[in-house]
């Protein structure tokens, strides 16, 4: 796959990130991309900030509320673990950078090596965290402020609304 340029929307994804993370994540994703030229695939900002009214959407999948607590359905797959207020991305502190292979957007399989040799390296080097070392889940294109618990905790863990 050719190196391919952020599209505009892509670039808007980072825009409404927090002004620090922002600064930081920014060069790690032309990096990630700059590697990918070389590695036949290229990068992808696939998200960024979600309200938490988009997070509690993404929460509902794959589960259904039973007796006040949300539980697995096995209907779909599970989207997300983190509830409301409970995740780096209703803060404006974590990003998906995805690794694709084609100009239709597929993402690079999880079990491919380049998500550890391409994001994974890299994300570690420039200071922040990478979902593919979370420990109880794989979340390969996720990227986030290490610190991103103490915002939250300032704000209740009520998200940015």
């Amino acid at each position: 796959m050719a190196y391919r340029i952020f599209t505009e929307e892509e670039w808007n994804t980072l825009q409404e990130l927090a002004e620090d993370f922002r600064n930081k994540v920014t060069p790690i994703a032309d990096q990630i991309n700059l590697r990918c030229k070389e590695e036949d695939c290229s990068a992808y900002i696939q998200s960024g900030y979600r309200s938490s009214k988009h997070q509690m959407k993404l929460y509902k999948i794959g589960r259904k509320l039973h007796k006040n607590r949300w539980m697995r359905t096995g209907e779909a797959p599970v989207m997300t673990h983190a509830a409301p207020g409970q995740s780096p991305h209703e803060y404006r502190l974590a990003v998906h950078v995805a690794l694709i292979k084609d100009a239709d957007n597929l993402w690079v399989d999880d079990d491919d090596s380049r998500w550890h040799t391409i994001v994974g390296e890299i994300v570690r080097e420039n200071g922040l965290t990478w979902g593919g070392d979370f420990v109880n889940i794989f979340d390969a294109a996720h990227i986030e402020d290490p610190n991103w618990r103490e915002v939250a905790s300032d704000l209740d863990w009520r998200g940015l609304q």
